[in-house]
């Protein structure tokens, strides 16, 4: 790592995601990148769409219209609850209505042509997602991921 100038695991990190960002721009094909490589201020192609999966998506996401880079987001959608099956019961019981609240074309301060940037969302809870697994996320993934096709 040191002879390639590599000094931490960031650069390490950068020095990859470069070089392959790159092979895929020579193949010729567009490509969706996770937030980290938006943030960490790697080298990407202006036709690049940025996944924004983190916490505080509005404001990550507004940063990524602001600099031209299309868009989707699936960040408010993740089930990650850690804790008992009752506190998930709970959790999801009384607060499910706010994945329907929310709204990937309203970032505060955006003007109409940013907001255009934002192409979709991906609802990644109609996977069994998170860290922690038991019963109750199995069926209340499941449920999602057959109600999000039928909207769709």
């Amino acid at each position: 790592m040191k002879q390639q100038g590599i000094g931490n695991f960031n650069d390490l990190e950068s020095y990859y995601e470069e070089r392959l960002l790159d092979i895929v721009h020579h193949l010729n094909i567009s490509y969706v990148v996770w937030e980290e490589i938006f943030n960490n201020d790697l080298l990407i192609q202006p036709d690049t769409i940025i996944h924004v999966w983190k916490g505080n998506w509005e404001a990550t996401m507004g940063k990524v219209i602001k600099a031209g880079y299309k868009t989707i987001l699936s960040s408010p959608w993740y089930l990650n609850y850690i804790g008992s099956s009752k506190d998930f019961e709970l959790e999801f019981e009384f607060n499910w209505q706010k994945y329907y609240k929310v709204e990937p074309y309203k970032i505060p301060g955006a003007t109409p042509e940013e907001l255009s940037r934002v192409i979709g969302e991906k609802r990644a809870c109609g996977r069994v997602c998170g860290r922690y697994q038991h019963s109750l996320q199995v069926i209340s993934c499941s449920l999602n991921s057959g109600g999000e096709a039928v909207e769709q």
